[in-house]
């Protein structure tokens, strides 16, 4: 009875973050437009991109991770405890390839590519899940693992936030670099 319980879980899991990428990357792709959409609320700008940087497209895919994985909380109520660890895990993944493989390839390339960029979005996208997903099916994490997790989205959400109306003078805040 315990197995059967185990393989259903680990089937709704893949099944929900099948369904967080799909939510994620199409979320994501709505929020480039949605900033100017809004006729450039600035209360809402933390949400979506402001300008063509690279930092702000990070939120293409930090807003929509955390929106689903509150829904996932939602859904597997207490039969998961480490859903905070694995969705820092797969949204840290992402960003980090978004912004190392951008600049990997502008170095090669010398200028931004659009369909590079919208590839690099999904690829990120779908790999961070896969991430998420492992860390999910994982049995036993420490609570200072947890904590930490906490921490680390915290800390982005805050620095998203702020960067958004105080962008520090560095290329990843500079528009279309």
């Amino acid at each position: 009875m315990i197995m059967k319980l185990e393989v259903f879980i680990i089937k709704k899991i893949k099944t929900l973050e099948l369904w967080g990428c799909i939510f994620t990357i199409i979320l994501g792709t709505l929020f480039h437009f949605a900033y100017e959409a809004i006729n450039q609320w600035r209360p809402l700008a933390f949400f979506f991109p402001i300008n063509e940087s690279v930092w702000e497209h990070l939120k293409m895919s930090f807003w929509p991770f955390i929106f689903f994985g509150i829904i996932e909380a939602f859904i597997l109520k207490s039969r998961i405890s480490n859903i905070i660890v694995s969705k820092t895990f797969g949204i840290y993944t992402s960003i980090v390839l978004i912004v190392g493989v951008h600049y990997l390839y502008r170095s090669i390339v010398g200028h931004p590519v659009v369909v590079a960029d919208i590839i690099l979005f999904i690829t990120s996208i779908i790999i961070g899940y896969l991430v998420s997903y492992r860390v999910l099916i994982k049995k036993h994490l420490s609570t200072s693992l947890k904590l930490l997790s906490y921490f680390l989205i915290l800390m982005l959400a805050f620095m998203i936030i702020y960067f958004t109306y105080y962008p520090p003078d560095f290329f990843l805040f500079i528009s279309g670099s």
